[in-house]
């Protein structure tokens, strides 16, 4: 076989370069992990509005119109994402036997 590169070899990364580079990719990867998780909290709302509420095209002309629709759409999202501890403090607010 013909060698296509005629440079000087190098030497074998050292011990202490292998341990930068892993503490660098473990850096990297905890920021991803700090980026998702932002982002999923970020684009849950969207999710539910898009999905649940139905606001998935501009249905009105006129961009009041359609801000006011959108707010309505986040206030929905945001009582079907508090849906449960909602529930709970009705239940403990109801009159019981009634």
């Amino acid at each position: 076989m013909t060698q296509l590169h005629s440079g000087p070899e190098y030497p074998a990364p050292s011990a202490f370069a292998k341990s930068a580079n892993r503490l660098a990719d473990f850096a990297n990867s905890i920021q991803a992990g700090t980026k998702a998780r932002v982002r999923a909290k970020v684009e849950w709302p969207f999710r539910i509005v898009k999905r649940i509420v139905g606001f998935t095209k501009v249905r009105y002309r006129g961009l009041k119109k359609n801000h006011e629709w959108l707010c309505a759409a986040f206030a929905l999202a945001n009582l079907y994402k508090n849906r449960k501890r909602l529930a709970k403090i009705n239940l403990r607010l109801a009159p019981q036997g009634a």
